[in-house]
């Protein structure tokens, strides 16, 4: 084993370390304009909804469906499922099914922070495009 290399690996692996917590309590203050506050406000939502149900890490299907319709009520009117009588019901049902499928990239079952900012990202990217 090269001992400068694992000394190398060591440095970048604190560097990014120090950087972390550095961002973090950047993030914290409720002045930061720009990226710091989008890192913020991705982390607290995601806290806000996740472990209502029990793993604090994830987002449940009941958990995403409720900070859908706190958060982005024009997504959940698209998956929406009130009138179990309509004639469309089976259909809702099928595209709230095929949006968390589409959300739970690994098929775990749960949300993961990671699915849950490629999720974010990819409304951003669709509203840019606009």
């Amino acid at each position: 084993m090269n001992p400068h290399l694992d000394s190398s690996h060591r440095d970048t692996s604190d560097q990014a370390r120090q950087l972390s917590c550095k961002l973090a309590t950047m993030s914290k203050c409720p002045s930061t304009p720009g990226i710091k506050s989008a890192i913020t406000i991705l982390q607290t939502t995601f806290a806000k909804y996740a472990g209502a149900e029990g793993d604090p890490n994830t987002l449940s299907k009941k958990e995403v469906v409720t900070m859908l319709k706190a958060e982005l009520p024009e997504i959940d009117a698209l998956i929406n499922q009130q009138d179990p009588k309509d004639p469309k019901q089976k259909q809702k049902q099928d595209q709230a099914n095929e949006f968390f499928q589409m959300l739970d990239e690994d098929g775990d079952g749960s949300v993961c922070f990671n699915e849950f900012i490629v999720f974010c990202a990819t409304l951003a990217l669709l509203c840019q495009k606009g």
